[in-house]
């Protein structure tokens, strides 16, 4: 079940950066063009419940992929450090993802970097950690001696 699901992740993780080039742009010009209008492009600004829905899904998907991925990768054998710094290192892209969207809407376009060093961070840190964790499933279980036929 846990192969299957973090194989779905990646998945998950793939597709998502379609989603995002067709909600946002993977740029911080794309992005500003996106959320505040492009009227050479006749692109209108993004209105505000379309934003907040899409901010609200993000607040819970994100998370939620972030706990299940931790909660597995903590069995890994490697320093508490590093899996301090993983889960810090996500959270912290999480929070840049969704508040360089605010920022970019409701404070300055300059903000846009914030957005996407946020977004691919994110998608960076998870997709080296569930290919961590797949790696590890997919291993000979440890501390456990190998069975001889």
């Amino acid at each position: 079940l846990l192969l299957v699901y973090f194989a779905s992740l990646l998945l998950f993780l793939a597709l998502n950066i379609e989603l995002e080039l067709f909600r946002y742009g993977l740029t911080p010009t794309a992005l500003i063009g996106n959320l505040l209008g492009n009227e050479e492009l006749f692109i209108r600004a993004k209105d505000l419940t379309t934003l907040m829905t899409e901010i609200h899904i993000n607040l819970f998907l994100y998370p939620l992929a972030q706990l299940t991925t931790l909660s597995t990768l903590v069995h890994l054998k490697m320093s508490d450090r590093i899996k301090v710094i993983a889960t810090l290192a996500s959270t912290l892209f999480i929070l840049m993802d969704v508040g360089g969207v605010l920022l970019v809407r409701f404070v300055a376009s300059s903000a846009a970097w914030i957005k996407v060093i946020g977004f691919w961070g994110f998608e960076l840190s998870m997709f080296v950690m569930v290919l961590m964790v797949l790696a590890y499933l997919l291993g000979k279980p440890q501390g456990h001696p190998a069975h001889h036929g």
